[in-house]
């Protein structure tokens, strides 16, 4: 019983673990066991009938069985257990008891057999399929005991037949092995022995990173070889060629600062970063920079004062002085050449470091690899960028001092004879270029060298403008203002003095402009934009071998063309066309305000052009038929400008001017202050020169009053005996020439208001220069040449075409002068450029007072009877003969020009102040009649009609100036008594005499006394009145030109009484 209730116990726990270890195990200890458990099974069935079939009841039973019935068979005997029990029952042994408990033994018996029967029969198939799997495994195991007899039976062979033959190959293999390892560690350290020539010709090819890497390559091989006695040695050799290297990139670095050479550069960078003395490679750079700018400075400057002639020092004595002291000893002769080659080392320097800083910026990315990280790039890159940086300043610093240095090593005021003015200019386009390549090169605006230049160029030009002061007094003193035949399309850039500005066009903007005007403010531009690309072309021309003027002065080509036998072609000078003129150069005056263009006319001032100005431009106004045959009679001018050589002489001072002005922006200011001296000096002249004496006051405007006097405070020198005698008066003659000047005879009140400003702004005397002092035979006045009208015209007309070629510059001026002192030049261009035709009035004025015999024609018409009594229909004799002093005029002009080119305008103005006199002689002369009747008016009026009919035919001129004013007096005579009064008011153009004529000799007056001497009251209080308002409102245009009308005629027939023939 007690094996049939282990096995239970053993299907129970079996049941719970699937291992098939244990089920084998399980079985082996029921395998003798098996039968019975069969043969019980029968048993069981047989009386299972018998037993309840309640499981709860089984399960009872099986729970009452003793626990010591669960222990293993072998420390368990149920026999003994149940004898011990019943040996130990009180009482003794019951068989009553003994039954029972047989029964119950039975029971559990039965119950046990019962389940272990069920518990067979469900492990049935399991068992079952185990006991295969056991019995294949158990043949597996016999076919492996097979296998490993047949080759232990081998083995054996073997082992008695091929054990030493093969024991000698794996000897002789071994023995191969370690004569292979010592080769290759001879090989090795034959390498490293050859190694210091394999790097000298890696280095001498210019392969630096290979020539590094190879040498740590053996460093780190030599590590591994150090157990061998011949290493140690090479390992310090190897040392020595690491050391000999950085040398050579030493040297390498050095010839970069001369000529950088990208492909170089990146070798030597990377030889660095192997070598890990990257940030340590641009401490070597700032030191090969700084000594190669010293050393190349100091020997080009020494080459220079060695060959100063006027030394006596050798060149060993040169080489021990500073570099200050050397510069001093360079010759004056050579001063601008040894600045150019000192500019030309700083610029090849300089720019040999820029694109170096510019491959830093390309190529930062190389400093960085994958093992970098993000904080360590940031690092590298700040510590390039700011030691670039700064090391640009220090550098453009080094460049500052040493040009400073030498440009200070000369006093150019006391070598001004070995040192010309073409030298300063090309030293201040040195400099000038210097400072654009400082800008770009750091930002540096380079003050100190620019006041360095500025005080030494200041006290020269001081100098030289004194100078051409005075040889321009020399030129116009001995000038004989002839023709100067310049070509008909003249223009500024055709003079060398101002190829500079062509040329600023040519090579920077390609410019094809063929205007007379320089257009400078754009060629500025492309200027800046070309300097700007100075950096940025690394094979480019040294900017300081192309020199301000180019590499040669191209020859002028200004004069105009000479026909077969060598004279001029003037055929077609004029032309009486003005399409191809200007606007702006048509128009005399634009007002600024309201944009209004004026023109101004030869007798009546300025008239409106009914044009406006468009952003600077003035329209081209639109006229009629009639009105555009007056408009070209006006405008029309000479194809050949009418100048001297004296006058292209003042053109080539204001290049040269210019040229200083747009390269030292700091003097610019004081550089046009000189032109305007130039130019106001010129104008002076010509008027104290061909302005007739005594010419009357009021032929000059109230601008041009203003702007001799002030020419005359600020600018002339005085003699001390001519201040004297000069008094009050404007332009004091202090010398008796033919050509004296009318200054004397301007009205007090402008000497007076001129005097009060000379007192608050004088000029001292050392800023003034000396008047002209022209020869007596310059004009030789005879009524054959006009009174030297050709002179008197190239004169005036070249002031004119001064002040047009001025007018052109006006851009370019303004450009360069500060932004505070366009105030000045735009009232320069209104007081005295504006003012520069007003010349023309007493000059031409003098010559039409004289080129009419007007003392004639006033006695002619003194002769004819007016008081006639009947109507005649034939002229008077003064009115042929005023028409043959018209057609002797022109017949007299026509012969002058053929000899020179006249100028249109100035003609016009010569022919309008002829026939302005003329209609004011007609006034005068019939103002002197005692006695006239009505039918002598008539005759009055015919001669008149016929006069304006001829004198149209001879002249070309319609309407005649100042005709309306004499059928104005004729008709005034048939007045009647009440308009009078009236008329005498409104019409103040007459003088008193005039007035005072018209009312002694008017028909309706003669009976009408009381009205006669009231309307003779009127005009002597007009003349009190009219006398005190001119000498008030003299600054008012409005009143100037009211008081000119007013005695106008006293005027003009004071002139004509004073030079009659």
């Amino acid at each position: 019983m007690s094996d049939t209730i282990g096995l239970l116990r053993s299907f129970r726990t079996n049941s719970q673990d699937d291992s098939r270890a244990s089920i084998m195990s399980q079985f082996g200890a029921a395998g003798a066991l098996g039968e019975t458990a069969r043969g019980s099974v029968g048993y069981i069935h047989r009386d299972d009938r018998n037993l309840p079939s309640d499981p709860q009841l089984e399960h009872d039973i099986v729970d009452a069985i003793a626990p010591d019935y669960y222990l293993p068979s072998d420390e368990f005997d149920a026999g003994k257990h149940e004898l011990n029990k019943l040996m130990k029952k009180e009482g003794g042994i019951d068989m009553h008891h003994l039954e029972l408990l047989m029964q119950q033994m039975k029971r559990q018996l039965q119950v046990v057999s019962k389940k272990m029967s069920y518990q067979i029969l469900e492990k049935q198939p399991g068992y079952v399929k185990e006991l295969e799997r056991v019995q294949s495994l158990q043949e597996d195991l016999y076919g492996a005991l097979r296998v490993c007899k047949d080759c232990r039976s081998h083995l054996e062979v073997v082992k008695h037949c091929n054990t030493e033959s093969v024991l000698e190959l794996f000897g002789f293999y071994r023995r191969k092995c370690n004569n292979s390892t010592v080769l290759k560690c001879l090989g090795h350290i034959t390498t490293l022995q050859r190694t210091d020539l394999l790097i000298e010709q890696m280095l001498s090819e210019g392969d630096f990173p290979g020539a590094v890497q190879l040498c740590l390559e053996c460093r780190q091989v030599a590590v591994s070889y150090r157990q061998y006695t011949c290493i140690s040695q090479l390992s310090s050799k190897l040392g020595d060629t690491l050391v000999m290297i950085e040398e050579q990139l030493d040297r390498a670095l050095a010839s970069i600062c001369v000529s950088f050479d990208a492909p170089v550069y990146q070798k030597i960078q990377m030889a660095f970063k192997m070598i890990g003395k990257t940030q340590s490679c641009l401490d070597q750079l700032k030191m090969h920079y700084s000594s190669l700018l010293h050393n190349k400075s100091f020997s080009l400057v020494l080459g220079y004062a060695v060959l100063n002639p006027d030394t006596p020092l050798s060149e060993s004595q040169f080489q021990r002085m500073q570099y200050q002291e050397l510069c001093t000893h360079v010759s004056p002769q050579l001063f601008t050449a040894c600045l150019t080659d000192l500019c030309k080392t700083v610029w090849q320097i300089l720019h040999s470091y820029f694109q170096m800083c510019d491959w830093h910026d390309e190529n930062m990315n190389m400093f960085q690899d994958s093992s970098t990280s993000t904080a360590e790039s940031e690092h590298i890159e700040s510590f390039f960028k700011k030691k670039l940086h700064h090391d640009r300043n220090r550098m453009w610093q080094e460049v500052q001092t040493k040009v400073k240095i030498y440009l200070q090593s000369i006093d150019l005021c006391q070598n001004s004879s070995d040192f010309s003015f073409d030298e300063l200019i090309k030293t201040l386009d040195m400099v000038d270029k210097l400072t654009i390549i400082g800008h770009q090169f750091c930002q540096s605006s380079s003050v100190d060298l620019q006041e360095c230049i500025k005080q030494q160029s200041s006290a020269y030009f001081k100098m030289y403008h004194r100078k051409c002061m005075s040889e321009l007094k020399l030129f116009l003193e001995t000038d004989v203002w002839e023709l100067c035949p310049i070509k008909q399309d003249f223009k500024l850039s055709d003079l060398h003095d101002f190829h500079f500005l062509e040329k600023t066009k040519d090579a920077f903007s390609n410019s094809t402009d063929s205007s007379s005007s320089v257009s400078t403010a754009a060629a500025s531009d492309a200027q800046k934009k070309a300097k700007e690309r100075l950096f940025f072309k690394p094979d480019s021309e040294n900017p300081f071998s192309i020199s301000i003027n180019g590499s040669g002065k191209k020859q002028e080509n200004i004069l105009a063309d000479v026909d077969e036998d060598g004279n001029t072609d003037i055929t077609d000078m004029f032309s009486d066309s003005d399409d191809d003129v200007a606007p702006e150069l048509r128009a005399d005056y634009i007002d600024e305000i309201s944009g209004e263009v004026f023109m101004r006319s030869a007798t009546s001032g300025l008239v409106p052009m009914n044009g406006k100005v468009c952003n600077g431009i003035p329209t081209r106004p639109s006229f009629g038929s009639s009105s555009r045959k007056s408009y070209n009679r006006q405008l029309s001018t000479s194809k050949v400008p009418l100048i001297t050589n004296t006058t292209l002489s003042v053109l080539r001072y204001f290049g040269k001017y210019m040229q200083m002005m747009s390269l030292l922006k700091q003097v610019a200011f004081d550089v046009l202050i000189c032109m305007s001296q130039l130019f106001d000096y010129y104008l002076f002249t010509v008027h104290e020169m061909f302005v007739f004496k005594n010419t009357n006051p009021k032929m000059y405007s109230h601008k041009l009053k203003t702007l001799l006097e002030r020419i005359r405070a600020n600018l002339i020198l005085q003699h001390p005996s001519a201040q004297q005698s000069s008094g009050n008066s404007l332009h004091p003659s202090s010398n008796p020439t033919p050509v004296a000047s009318p200054a004397a005879n301007l009205p007090a009140h402008l000497t007076h208001h001129s005097g009060s400003q000379q007192s608050q702004h004088s000029t001292p005397d050392k800023d003034k220069f000396p008047p002209v002092e022209p020869t007596e035979e310059l004009l030789n006045d005879s009524s054959a040449n006009l009174y030297s009208l050709s002179k008197r015209m190239i004169a005036c007309e070249s002031v004119v075409f001064l002040s047009q070629q001025f007018e052109n510059l006006r851009s370019t001026l303004q450009a360069n002068i500060p932004s505070n002192k366009v105030t000045f030049l735009n009232q320069f261009f209104v007081q005295t450029m504006a003012t520069c035709v007003d010349l023309r009035v007493p000059i031409y004025q003098g010559v039409a007072s004289r080129a009419i015999n007007y003392h004639a024609l006033l006695a002619q018409m003194a002769q004819v009877k007016w008081d006639l009594k009947e109507i005649t229909s034939q002229q008077s004799p003064y009115v042929e003969f005023i028409l043959s002093e018209f057609r002797s005029l022109k017949q007299t002009l026509s012969s002058l020009s053929r000899e020179v080119p006249f100028n249109k305008v100035a003609l016009q103005m010569l022919l309008e102040h002829c026939l302005k006199l003329t209609s004011w002689a007609f006034i005068e002369g019939y103002s002197n009649v005692k006695r006239c009747t009505n039918e002598g008016r008539a005759l009055m009026q015919l001669d008149f009609q016929i006069y304006l009919v001829e004198i149209a035919k001879i002249t070309e001129i319609q309407p005649v100036p100042d005709q309306h004013f004499v059928e104005t007096f004729i008709k005034a005579f048939y007045l009647p008594e009440i308009e009078f009064e009236k008329w005498v008011s409104e019409h103040q153009e007459f003088s008193p005499k005039q007035l005072l004529s018209i009312i002694n000799s008017a028909g309706s007056l003669q009976v009408n006394k009381k009205l006669r001497q009231k309307l003779q009251n009127v005009i002597e209080e007009q003349q009190k009145l009219s006398g005190s308002n001119n000498h008030s409102n003299s600054t008012n245009a409005t009143a100037n030109n009211h008081a000119q009308f007013n005695s106008h005629s006293s005027i003009l027939l004071s002139q004509i009484s004073s030079h009659s023939r």
